[in-house]
Parts: C-alpha cells; sequence; structure tokens
C-alpha cells in the first residue's frame, strides 16, 4: 500500500516538474528505440543467415572509422625561442624596446617570413602591437596605451 501511495505521489509530482515531464519522455523514447533496436538485430541476424554471409565476415560498408589524418607535430620552440603568445610578445617588447621584422623573427623562432606576416596580422588587429616605419626601418612596438 505505501508503494502505491508513494508511486503515485511520485508520479504526480513528475506530471508537474517540465523537467521529470521531459526526463520520462526521454525514458520512454530510449525503451521504443532499444526495442526498434532488437528488431533490426533480428532482421539483420535472418538476412545473413538467408544469403549464407557469416556474422564475422566483413559486411560491403566498412563499419570500422577511418583512419585519422595524421596531425602536423609541430616541433618545439628551440632553446632559447620564446613561443608567441600576447604575454611573451608584451615581455620581450618591454625588455627589448622596439624589435625589427628579423629580431622579431629570431626572438620568437619564426623561420619564414610568412610566418612573421601571419602572426604580426594576428597581433596587429588584436591590437597587442604595432608596426612602423617604412620597408628599411619599420619597428615592432607596443602599442602607445602600453608602453611602460
Amino acid at each position: 500500500m505505501r508503494q502505491s501511495v508513494s508511486q503515485s505521489v511520485s508520479q504526480s509530482v513528475m506530471s508537474a516538474n517540465p523537467i521529470a515531464r521531459a526526463i520520462e519522455a526521454m525514458l520512454e523514447e530510449r525503451a521504443v528505440v532499444a526495442g526498434r533496436l532488437a528488431l533490426l538485430d533480428d532482421v539483420i541476424a535472418k538476412t545473413r543467415a538467408v544469403l549464407g554471409v557469416p556474422v564475422d565476415a566483413p559486411s560491403a560498408t566498412p563499419t570500422t572509422p577511418k583512419p585519422a589524418a595524421k596531425m602536423v607535430e609541430r616541433s618545439r620552440a628551440p632553446k632559447g625561442v620564446e613561443t608567441l603568445t600576447d604575454d611573451s610578445v608584451r615581455r620581450a617588447l618591454r625588455d627589448r624596446g622596439p624589435l625589427s621584422p628579423g629580431e622579431f623573427s629570431s626572438v620568437f623562432g619564426l623561420e619564414s617570413t610568412y610566418r612573421r606576416k601571419l602572426a604580426l596580422d594576428d597581433l596587429i588587429a588584436r591590437g597587442v602591437v604595432e608596426v612602423a616605419g617604412g620597408t628599411t626601418n619599420r619597428r615592432i612596438s607596443l602599442p602607445v596605451k602600453e608602453v611602460p
């Protein structure tokens, strides 16, 4: 008798709470999906039996995922070369002052002008650095608001 009272109380609480109703609906859907999965397994087994396909034979469609693409492993920065983060760029520019593009590349281990350009474009867009000057006297420095 107590179980039926507690069950009816819990059911009335569940019907009043929208989250509890959603959970109840998901459990019902799970039961339906489990039933459909059992039917599907039965159909697969019967089809294999009719066609004489052994259970361990690979199917026409691959069931194993393709191997992941090889990740290009980035080499770590050489000893004495800083990694390129906003804080490390700010620290380097505070310690060394404005840098030429070549000095900037050597401090952060950017071995190509393309990588340096991408890094600088990103840093400029975020307002971490400013670039001033022409081709021969170009300097990378902190924005005016961050100069110590």
